[in-house]
């Protein structure tokens, strides 16, 4: 009689916290679990969950702010400029704090070293059996796409080709028109005059 009571405890325990606000992280429930998500594992997905939903206000306003201005970043130049901007201010910001590290043990003459040794002394190296793991699972994918291109680029079935056209000509046509909505009121303007 204990193991029905027991288990309609812990029926009615996830129902209602089911539907109820998430609690934060490590605050109640089994070890490891999302309450996000009911009875998953925390992982990649509950994170997400909570970006989306503002758990933690300094974290998510970091992630969004910085794909929006990635995103903006895109929209404005090329892949290759954005990428060597970035390069660029990753280099001036450790530089910099090389530098400043180096003027401050100067100053207080101490003897810390690099500022970056414990990354610097990090084993990197990849080894051959690790490096043909990756290769054969990239070839997987590879191969994939490469079957997929040649299907749909060469009209094995002609629905999914069509699909294809139209998503490209749906995409040219919203470029087109968001460049006609951002000329309107300037040629209203002109018009006016």
């Amino acid at each position: 009689m204990a193991e029905p009571s027991a288990a309609t405890q812990s029926h009615s325990i996830s129902s209602s916290s089911f539907g109820a606000e998430p609690s934060a992280p490590g605050g109640g429930g089994s070890p490891g679990a999302c309450p996000a998500l009911g009875t998953k594992s925390c992982s990649s997905s509950c994170a997400v969950h909570d970006l989306i939903f503002w758990r933690d206000v300094k974290k998510t306003g970091f992630v969004f702010g910085t794909t929006l201005i990635m995103l903006l970043s895109l929209a404005a130049f090329s892949v290759i400029s954005v990428v060597s901007y970035l390069i660029l201010a990753l280099l001036s910001v450790t530089i910099s704090f090389r530098i400043y590290k180096s003027v401050i043990q100067a100053v207080q003459k101490s003897e810390e070293g690099h500022p970056f040794k414990a990354y610097l002394d990090v084993d990197i190296t990849l080894s051959s059996e690790a490096f043909h793991n990756y290769m054969n699972a990239a070839m997987v994918h590879i191969n994939r796409a490469l079957k997929l291109i040649i299907r749909l680029f060469l009209v094995e079935d002609l629905v999914d080709s069509l699909k294809l056209n139209c998503s490209f000509s749906v995409s040219r046509l919203s470029m087109r028109s968001t460049r006609i909505q951002a000329k309107l009121p300037g040629i209203a303007k002109k018009k006016a005059e």
